[in-house]
């Protein structure tokens, strides 16, 4: 479904599948962690990770840094719980873009993160159509959905501006958007950016 959501956001994108959790969508922060240097070290310019958890590691702030210090956006889903929802809610500005959900309305969904650290910014994520295991296609609702929409906004930007780096990429994200009703974070906007 995250991965419908990105080439629809960004035809031609090219995604490097990197697993970290299992069947049943559980892993170790470790895993998660490696996860994040792999794709850094071969050749991942966007990190797109639709998950949460509640509890920032040593080893998941390590590879996060990790990434910003190598030039990565790492555009996290801001969760579902009460927050804070790492790596959404992570401090360090340069390391991670949490993604908040939106509605139709531009309301903020109940499912969507916990707190306002853990939105940077939000994406609709209401009822979002793509595919579905084999050969469907179907509706999401989540945080999950509205970071790979995030994910191809970057990925356009970079597209569309090669020489600008990632703090430039994020930075145009953050301040091209639509007011959420609620909250002074605003809603991605594509043809803004």
């Amino acid at each position: 479904h995250v991965s419908g959501i990105l080439v629809t956001e960004a035809p031609g994108v090219q995604i490097m599948p990197i697993r970290v959790l299992n069947s049943d969508g559980v892993g170790t922060y470790w895993e998660v962690a490696a996860g994040i240097r792999y794709a850094v070290d071969h050749g991942a310019r966007i990190i797109n990770m639709s998950l949460s958890a509640p509890r920032l590691t040593p080893s998941l702030a390590a590879a996060l840094d990790y990434a910003a210090t190598h030039g990565v956006i790492v555009v996290a889903a801001a969760g579902t719980g009460s927050g804070p929802n790492y790596p959404a809610a992570y401090s360090n500005p340069l390391a991670v873009i949490g993604v908040g959900a939106s509605d139709q309305n531009d309301n903020i969904p109940s499912f969507s993160g916990g707190q306002a650290q853990d939105s940077d910014v939000f994406a609709p994520g209401n009822d979002i159509y793509s595919t579905f295991p084999y050969n469907g296609y179907g509706l999401g609702s989540g945080t999950s959905m509205s970071a790979p929409i995030v994910s191809g906004e970057a990925a356009l930007l970079m597209s569309r501006y090669p020489d600008w780096n990632a703090t430039q990429i994020k930075q145009r994200i953050l301040s091209k958007t639509d007011p959420v009703a609620g909250t002074s974070t605003g809603r991605v906007n594509l043809s803004k950016a």
